[in-house]
């Protein structure tokens, strides 16, 4: 009896070291996933290209004669304001004569020289309208297709500090030109909206063209996106299973892709692909 009872017992303690063996076993399989669930959004198309800042007018210094200049008085890169003396000289006449920017900007070129004759609307010099600046950008021949005039842009660069600018989309080259490793592209120039001092002629500047932005769209993450070839997946979550659904692209956004079928609104889907891989059990753990 008591050799029965020793039995029992020892068959009944491997059955429970095995049950939570099993048990830790089971668990161990289990990985904690974050969902997040799928709502209405903006999605915006964006086209990074980068260029260099330029005064969008320039204005041009010339004479209603013949001069012969005396004295010049700025430099190249000097700030001038409306009415300040650029140079004084003889004109034809041998009458003394002064002449004055007219408008405030940066001198980027002087063509007079001193005791040298200048003729009858010869540029003297250059100064460019920093009140009023643009980018030129390179945009590659597969994106041109969706930037159109008239598109709003944001626009930053290493030497603006923490400032960003807004931008406008105003011109479209007709012209392709060639890249040495990047195939063509085509310029095109983005107005600077509200430009100050902080923005200097020759900068260079980084510009986000905002090519088409869709509303209230179903938008995933790229984290939760996982592509094979041309094919695009999302696990979808339900309870603490969760499935592998075949998904279709829309817009692409710089975090967010639009999913125009496959998931809906309300869906929750796995966060992070990489967790959803070869997953038999789940712990769901909510984020929105």
């Amino acid at each position: 009896m008591k050799k029965a009872e020793k039995i029992i017992g020892l068959i009944v303690a491997i059955v429970g070291v095995i049950a939570i063996a099993g048990y830790l076993i089971y668990n161990s399989l289990v990985v904690e996933v974050e969902v997040i669930t799928l709502s209405g959004q903006s999605v915006e198309r964006i086209i990074y290209c980068a260029g260099n800042v330029s005064a969008k007018k320039n204005e041009i210094v010339t004479y209603d004669g013949t001069i012969i200049p005396t004295e010049i008085h700025i430099s190249v890169g000097d700030k001038v304001n409306d009415g300040d003396l650029i140079m004084t000289a003889y004109n034809s006449h041998m009458q003394k004569i002064k002449i004055y920017a007219e408008h405030n900007g940066v001198v980027t070129a002087i063509s007079a020289a001193v005791g040298k004759e200048s003729k009858y609307g010869t540029a003297l010099a250059v100064i460019a309208k920093t009140d009023q600046m643009k980018v030129t950008v390179q945009v590659s021949e597969n994106e041109i297709s969706a930037v159109k005039i008239g598109q709003k842009a944001d626009v930053t660069g290493e030497g603006f500090g923490q400032k960003k600018y807004s931008g406008t989309v105003t011109s479209i080259s007709s012209i392709a030109e060639q890249s040495n490793s990047n195939g063509a592209y085509i310029p095109v120039t983005v107005d600077i909206n509200g430009a100050d001092e902080n923005i200097l002629i020759g900068m260079s500047a980084k510009v986000y063209i905002i090519a088409n932005k869709i509303e209230n769209a179903v938008a995933a993450p790229y984290s939760a996106i996982e592509y094979d070839g041309e094919k695009a997946y999302i696990y979808v979550a339900d309870g603490n299973k969760i499935s592998k659904v075949k998904v279709e692209i829309g817009t692409e956004g710089h975090e967010v892709a639009e999913i125009i079928d496959g998931v809906k609104q309300g869906d929750k889907i796995v966060k992070d692909k990489t967790k959803a891989k070869n997953n038999f059990r789940v712990r769901i753990k909510e984020n929105g």
